[in-house]
């Protein structure tokens, strides 16, 4: 039984005079079309673009980029997007890996956050006794800030997180139960285990994360490590010394588990297609509209052929499997009705 990993975060930024298309062309290996204007700045730039939560920030006037660079923020969504659309090379199970480690070897570049998700979907972390532990402070760590947020009155494990280390420092570790967050209750994902355990890494951390990735290519390892060095849930025992106490099996059995995974590329070809129809229809369907009203429907058609010649294999992977997974579900459907 194993847990997986995932990049779920990314921000960095570039500096040595290089222009946001270069950046999204060149580091991200991205079509710069993808991207549009948000219309205004964020975070001090005064210009930005956006395509599918993969944030390109920057001052530009003319051929002159300031001083700031150019910032690129990758949420956990715009990771799975940049996973998707990018040329890079797949390294260790995904192309993060590479792009993470030619930025460590830019000199020119620095990483504000990382974020490391872990997730295990075969029982090994539960959410119940993480918070019994905390609440107990049966914790070993030199991590002085703990919380536990409890949702919907402390009667439910939907909505609460724990966490270890504040919002505002450069490191922080995050329990919470991913399926109750991502799915509705009438989802059947909605039931199943799914708990992540998130690393959240910024500034020296972020960059110190980077550079040991860059240099490796045993991520659970990695990953076991930084868990060791910073957390560990103990059974009390006779001896006050905390740093004495046993290890809890269920956190060995963990962190164990996360010692042997492979960094993954988070794909899923049903919810691939759907973000990309929501995507478009909350943010292409203006445009759309705006081109299907004053050129007609023609113009539109163009646009899809472009669309069909563009498509990379593995869109069209995606759109295969979509199709069989909607066909399999409508022949079940059918029996269940008979």
């Amino acid at each position: 039984m194993k847990a997986t990993a995932c990049i779920d975060w990314l921000t960095f930024t570039v500096r040595s005079g290089r222009e946001p298309r270069e950046v999204v062309e060149k580091i991200l290996c991205m079509d710069w079309d993808l991207f549009q204007s948000k219309g205004y700045g964020l975070f001090g730039y005064r210009q930005a673009v956006e395509f599918g939560n993969i944030l390109v920030m920057f001052d530009y006037a003319g051929n002159i980029t300031s001083d700031m660079g150019v910032c690129v923020s990758l949420s956990g969504n715009g990771c799975r997007t940049f996973e998707q659309h990018t040329k890079r090379a797949v390294v260790n199970g995904t192309p993060l890996v590479s792009l993470i480690s030619d930025l460590h070897a830019d000199e020119f570049a620095n990483f504000s956050r990382v974020d490391l998700a872990l997730d295990d979907k075969v029982g090994l972390l539960d959410l119940d006794k993480v918070c019994e532990k905390v609440d107990l402070n049966e914790i070993n760590s030199y991590i002085t800030t703990r919380n536990v947020v409890r949702g919907y009155n402390g009667k439910s494990r939907a909505g609460t997180t724990v966490y270890i280390g504040s919002a505002k420092s450069d490191f922080r570790i995050r329990f919470y139960d991913k399926a109750r967050e991502k799915f509705k209750k009438d989802d059947p994902e909605y039931e199943k285990h799914w708990v992540r355990c998130e690393i959240v890494m910024k500034h020296h951390n972020a960059n110190g994360f980077a550079a040991a990735l860059a240099n490796t290519e045993d991520l659970g390892a990695l990953a076991a490590a930084i868990l060791n060095d910073k957390i560990s849930f103990v059974e009390p025992g006779s001896d006050t010394n905390i740093t004495r106490c046993a290890v809890c099996a269920w956190w060995q059995d963990f962190v164990d588990s996360v010692e042997t995974i492979k960094l993954v590329v988070k794909e899923d070809s049903k919810h691939s297609v759907l973000d990309a129809y929501h995507w478009v229809k909350h943010q292409i369907a203006p445009t759309l509209s705006l081109i299907n009203d004053a050129m007609g429907f023609d113009a539109i058609r163009e646009i899809l052929k472009v669309g069909v010649d563009k498509r990379t294999p593995k869109q069209q992977a995606q759109i295969n499997d979509y199709k069989n997974c909607y066909t399999v579900n409508v022949v079940k459907n059918v029996h269940q009705e008979v």
